[in-house]
């Protein structure tokens, strides 16, 4: 083979500078696209744990708040974010129970027998709204038989912020008797 056509066959197994550029910013650029891929599915992945944790806190807040509402007898302190229940017990005497926003550790609390229990964490906002049987808006405790509570949830992950609105849960206080 002549010494001409053995440099062509050189010149044709090897790639060309610019080959080579080109190549390596077509993969940079995957490989920027990708990364920028991943981590949005990541936020968007963390953001949706945030609102399952939300909604399954909430919904078991809610359940306790309303079985407590839904048995207790009384109203004996009433504020926006505050409620102390009387619930009569099976042996004639009474418990006390005691909801109330702790706004310095944005959490709904709930107090009986000494005992505090976290019934709601990242709570930005919150407030109980008072009824009487007619349904007209009453903070006098004895007119008190429907009790409404709003409350806003808020968390962020990373740079994105969170919210889950627990909007109109009303209960109606089924042991208290009217203009009691």
């Amino acid at each position: 083979m002549p010494p001409a056509r053995q440099a062509d066959k050189r010149r044709l197994r090897a790639y060309t500078l610019a080959e080579v550029l080109i190549a390596s910013t077509i993969a940079l650029v995957v490989v920027v696209i990708v990364t920028g891929a991943m981590l949005f599915i990541s936020q968007w992945y963390l953001g949706l744990g945030n609102y399952l944790q939300m909604n399954q806190q909430s919904r078991i807040a809610l359940e306790w708040i309303g079985r407590d509402l839904r048995m207790s007898s009384a109203v004996t302190n009433n504020t926006e974010n505050a409620i102390t229940l009387t619930i009569p017990a099976g042996d004639g005497s009474n418990r006390i129970v005691r909801y109330w926003w702790d706004t310095e550790r944005n959490r709904l609390m709930r107090a009986e027998g000494g005992n505090d229990r976290v019934m709601l964490n990242s709570v930005r906002d919150i407030q109980f709204t008072f009824f009487n049987a007619l349904g007209i808006e009453s903070d006098r405790p004895p007119d008190i038989k429907m009790i409404q509570l709003n409350a806003e949830l808020q968390r962020r992950v990373r740079a994105t912020t969170n919210t889950n609105y627990v909007i109109s849960a009303r209960f109606t206080m089924r042991n208290k008797i009217i203009g009691t």
